[in-house]
């Protein structure tokens, strides 16, 4: 599968279902799939959100419908929430 490599701009949000988190020596690409398609979001490796990205998704299990925030504040760049089965609930973790 293709995916479409972007990276978020502030207020920008991405939801779809988390496939992996792909770490290399210089960046962190977050893969998240929605009906046949896939995203790519991708952060510099030593940056906070690829920091972030790391901490909050490595014990999120595959297919999880997941939301990330990009933001301007720069002690917290991304809120990232685990999305429920029912229409407009989330869990910000």
């Amino acid at each position: 599968m293709t995916h479409r490599e972007t990276q978020l701009e502030p207020w920008e949000e991405a939801i779809g279902n988390y496939e992996s988190l792909r770490i290399t020596e210089d960046k962190v690409t977050l893969i998240l799939t929605y009906t046949i398609k896939s995203l790519a979001i991708t952060f510099p490796k030593e940056s906070l959100e690829a920091k972030t990205l790391i901490q909050t998704l490595r014990n999120t299990l595959r297919g999880t419908k997941i939301a990330i925030l990009k933001t301007d504040i720069p002690e917290k760049p991304l809120i990232i929430r685990r999305l429920l089965k029912t229409k407009g609930c989330g869990i910000i973790i």
